[in-house]
Parts: C-alpha cells; structure tokens; sequence
C-alpha cells in the first residue's frame, strides 16, 4: 500500500512551524482585526522592525523573520505571554461558527 504523508505534516514547510509558539503567531498573522486594532504591532515589530516599517504586514513578517530570531524572541516570557494574551482576546473577539445541518424532510 502507498504510505501518504497527512496534510497537516506536508514533508517540506518554508516556515519554522517546530519552534514553540509559532503556531500562535501564525494564527495571529492573517487575523485582518490588525488592520484596526493595533495591539499585535509590538509583536511583529519585535520580530523585524525594519520590515514591520516598511510594510505593516504580520504574515510578511512571520514569513521571512529567521529562524534564530524567531527562537530568541519567543524564549522571553513576556513576549510569549503578550502573543498568548492576544490570541486569547481573537478568540473571544472571534464570530461564533456556524454549524451546516442537513435538513431532513419527512414525507
């Protein structure tokens, strides 16, 4: 039988998805409440501040900070817990999913 590899572990993944806390910041980065709410700045600013100058763009940032930065500013607690707090804040803020039923008639 074919072994497959799941979609969720693609074989080869330009970003660092193995550093801790990579998975919050990658759930923070396309989250368009940046646009408006100005909160996250300091994260992606302390990621690359030249590149959070000249673009304003969290997956920009995300996408092509080093992996060694992205190592050393996720090691301080503060940062880590700013990330987890505003994840936490997107996910209340968040709207409610809708559930699709199947709708069965009786006849």
């Amino acid at each position: 039988m074919n072994k497959q590899t799941p979609v969720s572990k693609p074989v080869y993944s330009p970003l660092p998805t193995d550093i801790e806390g990579f998975d919050s910041l990658a759930e923070l980065a396309p989250d368009m409440r940046w646009s408006w709410n100005h909160a996250a700045d300091e994260v992606w600013r302390r990621l690359d501040p030249a590149l959070w100058d000249l673009t304003y763009n969290p997956w920009a940032v995300l996408q092509t900070v080093s992996r060694d930065r992205l190592q050393r500013v996720s090691a301080d607690p503060a940062f880590r817990k700013k990330v987890d707090d505003l994840v936490q804040a997107r996910r209340r803020a968040a709207p409610p999913r809708w559930r699709l039923r199947r709708v069965c008639r009786r006849r």
